[in-house]
């Protein structure tokens, strides 16, 4: 059982992400591609690292096949799977960017340079990764609740995020 399945509709040619042919995982996304696109124009649906695919055109067989022969439009069916793993990110007294492009449902998109990029500097074992959702922060745990609390960043105040792990999270720096 997957906990997300989404569909995305990609120019074949420039895919620029490798795929294992074995598992259908998505291996690793360059900076430039069809996926990278897609990405930004759908945040909802980005397909990220260690995302499934599960049909490719409306076939479920031979999927790597149909992946590498497809010439101009595909589309991919993909599914993402979370653990229920949860870690903490305090930030004390944060002073600038949280360094992250977030889906509008708080999951982790792209990492860049600020703060979670220094925790996960100093925090080797509890790094945030691609793919991780907040689930709570400070004591909120509702979306909007949580997005104010966010917006405090530069504040005086601690933050304390709670992290839902995705199943097999890459940290990515974009």
């Amino acid at each position: 059982a997957h906990d997300q399945v989404f569909t995305a509709t990609l120019e074949a040619a420039s895919l620029a992400a490798e795929i294992d042919q074995q598992s259908l995982k998505i291996k690793s996304i360059q900076e430039k591609g069809s996926i990278t696109s897609w990405n930004l124009q759908n945040p909802r649906s980005a397909i990220l690292v260690d995302d499934l695919i599960i049909e490719a055109n409306g076939s479920r067989n031979q999927l790597f096949e149909r992946i590498c022969d497809a010439t101009e439009i595909i589309q991919l069916v993909l599914a993402r799977s979370f653990s229920s793993e949860t870690y903490g990110v305090k930030l004390e007294k944060p002073r600038g960017k949280l360094g992250c492009q977030l889906s509008p449902e708080l999951q982790v998109l792209h990492l860049k340079e600020g703060l979670l990029s220094e925790w996960n500097v100093s925090h080797p074992d509890s790094q945030v990764c691609c793919g991780d959702q907040i689930v709570q922060v400070n004591m909120s745990a509702q979306l909007p609740a949580m997005e104010a609390e966010l917006s405090k960043l530069g504040s005086k105040d601690d933050i304390m995020i709670i992290m839902r792990r995705a199943r097999q999270g890459t940290v990515a720096v974009a």
